[in-house]
């Protein structure tokens, strides 16, 4: 619960709006692109599941399977 806790505050003080999904997945787009590792990006993922669940809304896709993260294959 303090790791959830945590990660939200972190993710208020980065400016997220945690009532706006796409606030949420814009900033996920932000840190992949400057580089920060898949499994600390998904420790946020978890903790913004965790409360969309207790406002009793529809959680977000788990991070591997969200289309916008994965990488298009050239032919």
């Amino acid at each position: 619960m303090m790791n959830t806790m945590r990660s939200l505050r972190h993710l208020i003080k980065e400016g997220v709006d945690l009532n706006n999904r796409e606030s949420f997945k814009s900033w996920i787009l932000k840190m992949k692109s400057e580089g920060v590792m898949d499994k600390t990006l998904n420790i946020y993922l978890k903790a913004y599941n965790r409360y969309l669940e207790w406002k009793g809304e529809e959680k977000i896709k788990p991070y591997k399977e969200m289309k916008l993260f994965k990488a298009a294959r050239s032919t």
